[in-house]
């Protein structure tokens, strides 16, 4: 996977916000190289992150990002029943 530099800075931080949506793009681009046993990895560590955030406008947006890379996934294989 080629890194950006937003993409290696982000994965840097200690934030479980930053480090959730990290791993939900990352999940999205495994899927779109059909590796879909990474891209479920990616995104459940994405959900595990995420559940550790206590409740915030920040918790809220970054969930609604999660699903929608985890939709896009399933998009990609077809899976949308």
């Amino acid at each position: 996977m080629r890194r950006t530099s937003l993409q290696t800075e982000i994965e840097k931080s200690s934030s479980p916000i930053h480090q959730s949506f990290a791993n939900g793009i990352k999940g999205y681009i495994f899927q779109l190289k059909n590796d879909t046993l990474n891209s479920k990895k990616h995104l459940s560590i994405a959900y595990d992150l995420i559940n550790t955030v206590p409740d915030s406008k920040e918790k809220s947006l970054t969930t609604s990002y999660l699903l929608n890379y985890d939709g896009l996934s399933e998009w990609k294989k077809n899976n949308l029943t």
